[in-house]
């Protein structure tokens, strides 16, 4: 049975080893290379980072599902992702739009280890997110997802989510600031 867990990070203290090497998995499937402790340094960061970051723990466990609207705390749950019990997680914060009024869910980050895979888990995860989202007002979700990422693209659409064409633009602000042309003087 598939437990679905959502606390704030800062209240993850120690940052769970087994989150760690999921999150280093998962970035290395996006092409980045990094040791765990790296890893739990980035999560570490997150947690501290003031920014209201959370994470959603998709956990195989023998007992039901305690995560209703019942407002449990959910952290003593956490202790079980070192036993080998973590399938999959959401990484997500909350932000505010101009153009919805209101709180809106970003979705940083969807994984299920290999193994879990096709099984429901990510949408699983979403929805006890969105669930969770929608006690605290959120307007509305929103993630970016590769576009050659047909499974992630269907499965977001078979939960209502709409996909449209963006160019995803960023800008690297810890390197070295780009010298400026000088101004041609045109007398």
């Amino acid at each position: 049975m598939i437990t679905y867990i959502t606390a704030a990070l800062s209240h993850l203290d120690p940052i769970p080893l087994e989150l760690s090497e999921m999150v280093k998995i998962q970035l290395e499937e996006d092409g980045m290379e990094l040791s765990t402790t790296e890893a739990e340094n980035r999560l570490r960061q997150a947690s501290q980072s003031g920014l209201g970051v959370y994470i959603c723990a998709a956990l195989e466990t023998d007992v039901r599902d305690e995560t209703s609207p019942s407002g449990l705390d959910e952290r003593p749950l956490f202790n079980r992702l070192n036993d080998g019990a973590l399938r999959g997680f959401g990484f997500f914060n909350l932000c505010y739009g101009l153009e919805c009024g209101g709180e809106y869910l970003w979705l940083n980050e969807l994984h299920v280890d290999r193994e879990s895979r096709r099984k429901g888990i990510a949408t699983g995860i979403l929805k006890h997110i969105e669930q969770w989202a929608r006690k605290r007002g959120c307007a509305y979700s929103a993630c970016l997802t590769g576009s050659d990422n047909e499974a992630a693209q269907n499965m977001y659409r078979s939960q209502g989510f709409s996909i449209s064409k963006v160019n995803w633009v960023e800008k690297d602000l810890t390197a070295a600031p780009r010298a400026e042309p000088e101004p041609e003087d045109h007398e």
